[in-house]
């Protein structure tokens, strides 16, 4: 694989840069948002549309995985097995990892998660500056 293999924040502040954008002016809560960044990969059920390069990521993202995994369990959805399902589970690590950038970013600038808010430039450049600082804890 030519490809090279990110961390997990930086994989999710990716998917955040690149998808963000399309969803100004509408309103929509926080979380909201974080699932309309991520409803290709969840439609399609894959972020790499190949199982060998979602078993490298969640080899070189080991360490997340096991914290993800707790996550799942701690929450009774215990179904997940990164071994069965690499690119199902890559999603879902993804999609959940999105969720806490967006939601941690938010708190930190203010900005509201519990009411809808229209997104507006602002408010997506400010996400942007924030996610840079956030990490990923499950």
């Amino acid at each position: 694989m030519n490809k090279e293999i990110i961390s997990l924040d930086n994989y999710c502040v990716n998917v955040i840069k690149d998808n963000i954008h399309k969803w100004v002016d509408q309103e929509m809560y926080v979380t909201e948002l974080a699932e309309k960044i991520c409803e290709r990969m969840n439609w399609d059920g894959s972020a790499t549309y190949s199982t060998s390069e979602a078993q490298e990521y969640l080899k070189n993202w080991w360490d997340d995985c096991g914290d993800y995994i707790d996550y799942l369990n701690d929450n009774a959805i215990n179904d997940f097995n990164p071994f069965n399902s690499p690119e199902k589970f890559m999603v879902w690590m993804v999609m959940d990892g999105v969720r806490i950038l967006l939601n941690n970013a938010a708190d930190t600038a203010e900005i509201e998660t519990y009411e809808e808010i229209t997104i507006t430039n602002d408010i997506i450049n400010t996400i942007l500056e924030e996610i840079e600082y956030e990490t990923i804890t499950y």
